[in-house]
């Protein structure tokens, strides 16, 4: 059995998706998986962990309330991987910074009109689900900090 979902996000509501969210489950006899990517769009950056899991995908670094967003991140424009996680009868295994988290904050660096501004988006990956909590863009230029 096979299912996926996707959800876009416009976090500056200027009415252009920002990022979005692709969910996916699959399960066979003896085994499952879950992944869960984030997607920038339109020239959107997600500040990620410096090196890739398994030489694949990065994963973006989850903040806490209170860390700050700069331009000293590692900022990248690619699918990363929030998180993946695999059961079977052999074991499991999970990849991806974002695993059981609550309340953490994703960076994000939108650019509109060939200026680029500070984000985050406030979520939680509890049970197997990622839920959006809020989010916001800066109205100053990143370049600024």
């Amino acid at each position: 059995m096979e299912f996926s979902d996707t959800f876009s996000l416009d976090a500056n509501n200027d009415e252009i998706e920002d990022i979005k969210f692709l969910f996916y489950y699959r399960r066979s006899p003896g085994d499952y998986s879950i992944i869960i990517y984030s997607l920038p769009l339109n020239g959107t950056q997600v500040a990620v962990e410096s090196s890739r899991i398994f030489d694949q995908y990065y994963s973006p670094s989850p903040l806490s309330f209170g860390d700050t967003i700069h331009n000293d991140l590692y900022w990248l424009n690619e699918k990363t991987i929030l998180y993946e996680f695999f059961s079977s009868q052999a074991g499991s295994y999970i990849n991806g910074y974002c695993y059981e988290q609550e309340d953490k904050y994703l960076a994000i660096k939108i650019q509109k009109e060939f200026k680029k501004y500070f984000g985050w988006i406030n979520f939680s990956t509890l049970n197997n689900f990622l839920e959006i909590d809020d989010y916001a863009v800066s109205k100053y230029q990143a370049s600024w900090w």
